[in-house]
């Protein structure tokens, strides 16, 4: 498994980090570590630490968190 950051941006409202962390769970990844930081404009940026099976798997993982109502992008953090 190999360990990444993955930075998830979007609008807060209840369940968004229940719908971050059931998109993990559903496609079998292991989710390590869990931050978010909210900003005074309704914006909350969630960092996401998970161990995946590769990069392949990783990206497939970032599609659909991407599809969750209310994200304005989801990428990787060095």
């Amino acid at each position: 498994r190999y360990p990444s950051l993955i930075r998830v941006e979007g609008w807060d409202r209840i369940g968004f980090v229940r719908d971050i962390s059931t998109v993990i769970a559903d496609e079998g990844v292991n989710m390590v570590g869990l931050r978010t930081d909210e900003s005074e404009d309704g914006r909350v940026v969630v960092t996401v630490t998970v161990e995946s099976d590769g990069l392949e798997h990783l990206l497939v993982v970032m599609h659909k968190l991407d599809t969750i109502r209310g994200v304005l992008s989801v990428g990787r953090e060095p």
